[in-house]
């Protein structure tokens, strides 16, 4: 426990930084308490590069370095931080895997915010998130715009130059950010979440594919002469872009005669490959319909999204329930995480050639909407990227219920607390008693940290966890037929179009029927 004087110490430190001095007293109050001190010895590799983090680090003292590994091989330096510098705000704020290994170069100490204190003092602290979106903003775009292929050819000064012109936008589930057959102007970077791309073929609309994070459109924008969008592009779940005005990128590089030639060659060689695509994709109409069924099956169930699918045959499935069962045994409240509800999709309609029903397991989203509709700090990533739930901060509020869409998450009661206090008549002999007690339950009244104190709990909010402690997944270890089993979307959906077989659209059906 943290004594007065210590707080004392790392209240005139923290409170000398400019990204703090103007907190509220409040806020100040949270910081303290909730603020971890963390000491890393030089050459500490804390970050690695790829790594899902949600935590905001500030520099106290030490040099911090980040080091970014290119598909080549070569390994360059970013940048070097030092006190009172911060990072962490890019996945703090979007999600988004670290894009560079953040190692320690001397003796550091840093003060690291989770997730739950850095969003409540982004949300409602202005001075604190007008310092952390500025600095966001220039650290995304030197970042981001070099995964954009027409960028990729840059320099870090070019790619500076290019930070007054572009502007980050975030937009809702089912926003239309570009409409078919209107004026292409500019090149958008999506940074977070996803859109749906659709064409418009033989008079219908049909759906051609999919964009996800660090996926960019708009390149053949840069050719001029009055291009239009080839296509309809919506979001498929809260987004956040950045967008690069062509007109502005001609003018910031307009002293750079050359590299405004080599841009628009390689927009020409961007098109002609991106016209191959579409064109050399389909042989048959049968087959391009069979495939756009296909591409609306992962779209629409999340396939997309999920590293792996919780995918049961039903070719091989007796409807036995031992995988339920299964769940139900190695979690202590009795509530099974496994639903055999979900998308089910027939032979024809999968690489595989299997009947499936793929169940609403976690699809542990690249944007998840329960994580953005918790307050608590419940919610967060593991360095897997794998979604968890922190038992302690959950108060049972059930927003994340609601945040997410695909019907995963459950809230399970508190538990009866007279009941938890009689027991069985076992329990209640003296001396021995405590031989025949159960597990003994978490009471849930009030929740015990969080910056929400007084908040009364509910009960708790429970997902698929992959049975996690365990060294198997107790529903597929404990099918007797082998019908269930986790399989990478990419494999159900990658293969071959069956010749005469068309795809039949997902219906939400149990795997009982």
């Amino acid at each position: 426990m943290t004594s007065a004087k210590e707080k004392s110490t790392l209240a005139e430190g923290l409170f000398a930084l400019p990204l703090f001095e103007n907190l509220s007293k409040k806020h100040r109050e949270a910081l303290l308490e909730f603020v971890e001190i963390r000491e890393f010895p030089p050459g500490t590799d804390f970050i690695r590069q790829g790594e899902y983090t949600r935590d905001f680090f500030v520099v106290l003292s030490g040099i911090v370095a980040f080091y970014r590994t290119e598909k080549s091989g070569v390994t360059q330096v970013l940048e070097q931080l030092g006190p009172g510098k911060w990072f962490g705000e890019l996945s703090a704020i979007s999600n988004q895997p670290s894009l560079a290994r953040a190692k320690a170069d001397t003796a550091c100490v840093l003060a690291v915010l989770d997730p739950g204190l850095f969003k409540e003092l982004h949300q409602f602290s202005k001075d604190f998130k007008e310092q952390v979106d500025q600095h966001y903003r220039e650290r995304s775009l030197a970042q981001h715009l070099q995964v954009v292929p027409l960028l990729a050819g840059l320099s870090p000064e070019q790619l500076r130059a290019l930070r007054p012109v572009a502007r980050f936008e975030h937009h809702d589930k089912g926003a239309v950010i570009a409409k078919e057959g209107e004026h292409a102007e500019d090149i958008v970077l999506v940074r977070a979440g996803g859109l749906s791309l659709t064409r418009t073929i033989e008079g219908s609309q049909r759906l051609s594919g999919y964009l996800m994070a660090n996926s960019s459109f708009g390149e053949h924008a840069f050719l001029g002469h009055a291009e239009l969008w080839h296509g309809t592009y919506t979001t498929l779940m809260p987004t956040d872009l950045l967008v690069l005005p062509i007109a502005d990128v001609r003018k910031a590089l307009a002293g750079q005669p050359d590299m405004i030639e080599r841009l628009t060659k390689k927009a020409t060689l961007i098109v002609a490959e991106d016209s191959g695509e579409v064109t050399g994709l389909y042989d048959a109409e049968e087959d391009r319909a069979s495939l756009d069924e296909q591409l609306e099956i992962m779209v629409h169930s999340e396939s997309i999204k999920g590293g792996e699918a919780l995918a049961i045959d039903l070719e091989k499935c007796i409807r036995c329930n031992a995988c339920v069962e299964a769940c139900v045994s190695v979690h202590d409240d009795g509530v099974p995480r496994l639903s055999k509800k979900g998308n089910r999709i027939s032979a024809e309609a999968n690489a595989l050639g299997k009947e499936l029903s793929l169940t609403t397991s976690c699809y542990h989203c690249e944007t998840p909407g329960c994580m953005s509709s918790c307050n608590y700090g419940a919610i967060r990533r593991d360095s897997q990227g794998l979604i968890r739930f922190v038992w302690d901060n959950c108060v049972g509020c059930a927003e994340c219920t609601k945040g997410c869409p695909y019907d995963v998450i459950r809230l399970t009661a508190p538990p009866d607390a007279e009941a938890e206090e009689s027991g069985s008549w076992l329990e209640n002999i003296p001396l021995i008693g405590g031989l025949f007690a159960g597990p003994q339950r978490p009471q849930l009244t009030v929740a015990e940290r969080g910056y929400y104190k007084e908040q009364e709990v509910k009960g708790k909010a429970v997902k698929c966890d992959r049975c996690e402690g365990l060294p198997f997944e107790a529903c597929v270890y404990n099918c007797p037929c082998g019908a269930i089993e986790r399989v990478s979307p990419s494999l159900i959906f990658d293969g071959q179009i069956q010749d005469d077989g068309t795809a039949v659209a997902p219906q939400q059906k149990d795997a009982d029927e």
